[in-house]
């Protein structure tokens, strides 16, 4: 917003909550805030319960220079979701009955655009990923579900998204690179496994370098302290660039996109595959690796016969 808005504006957000409301509840003022269920309106999503209105007026201060009442939203809503012990999504919003959902984040086409074909090295790679020794296949395989999950919250959690892709590359960098601090070896893995000039920042290296550097201390910093990523990373990807300049308390300061970071961390994960030697590995495949997991010791109540399905009511839980 800048300082020529009109000094109070009606704010209404659309959102949905995992749990239904009792007919009963009409409506709840919660400080200046209002929120009230939509009647007869299912949200399209059958995990969510309810589809509800968050309204308030943005009130301006004599002197006030800007205001963010979509970001303010999300915080109310973070509360509720602690304190209704609810799922809660924020879906859209209307200033002065405007819709703004434009200027919320874009969306990441790579990831809508049509397949035309599956990649010709698919097969090639999956055996590849057989090949790993076990303690680096349930590691790359643990790297690969952490990744999936990144990319599931992308626009509707972007500092989530960011820690996860971080972690990604942890999964693999602990236990791949021997020497240095986490953050070293976080930067290492990813400077030995980035093809020449592939999202290097036009061959700068260390400013490539200094980028990962600002992506873990990101990571921590969300880690330590809840912090979300700067405003720049989005800022990056809307611009369509790799990074952002800019200043924090009056110091310059260099930020990576998430499109940006993704593609480094999908582009490292994928060549470390690439290098592995094939090894012939008969009858081997990822159930091995499946029949691992999920698995808990527990006193029977009685005998188990091999291959019946375990019940409740045949183990000591309690």
């Amino acid at each position: 917003m800048n300082s020529k808005a009109e000094p109070s504006m009606p704010v209404v957000v659309r959102f949905t909550c995992s749990r239904e409301f009792a007919p009963t509840i009409e409506q709840a003022f919660i400080g200046k805030y209002r929120i009230k269920p939509i009647p007869s309106r299912k949200p399209i999503f059958a995990r969510f319960g309810e589809e509800l209105l968050l309204s308030f007026v943005d009130q301006w201060e004599e002197g006030q220079q800007h205001s963010n009442p979509i970001e303010e939203s999300k915080y109310v809503l973070a509360w509720l979701s602690l304190a209704l012990r609810a799922r809660i999504e924020y879906r859209a919003s209307k200033i002065n009955n405007v819709d703004v959902d434009v200027q919320q984040l874009p969306k990441y086409k790579d990831f809508v655009s049509r397949l035309e074909a599956f990649p010709l090295e698919l097969d090639d790679l999956y055996h590849k990923l057989l090949s790993l020794d076990e303690r680096l296949l349930r590691q790359y395989t643990r790297c690969c579900l952490v990744y999936q999950s990144a990319l599931s919250m992308l626009e509707d959690s972007p500092t989530l998204t960011f820690f996860l892709l971080v972690v990604a590359i942890e999964c693999l960098s602990n236990i791949v690179v021997t020497t240095g601090r986490k953050s070293e070896r976080f930067i290492q893995f990813i400077k030995n496994h980035m093809p020449a000039g592939a999202e290097t920042t036009r061959g700068d290296e260390a400013l490539f370098a200094h980028l990962l550097g600002r992506a873990y201390y990101y990571r921590s910093g969300f880690t330590h302290g809840g912090e979300s990523i700067p405003e720049a990373c989005l800022l990056a990807d809307q611009a369509g660039y790799n990074y952002v300049k800019h200043y924090v308390e009056g110091k310059e300061a260099y930020s990576p996109g998430l499109g940006w970071l993704e593609k480094v961390v999908h582009t490292s994960l994928i060549e470390f595959l690439r290098r592995q030697k094939l090894v012939e590995k008969p009858n081997s495949d990822l159930a091995d690796l499946a029949r691992q997991t999920g698995i808990i010791e527990m006193k029977t109540k009685r005998p188990v016969q091999s291959g019946r399905v375990v019940t409740s009511a045949d183990v000591d839980a309690q």
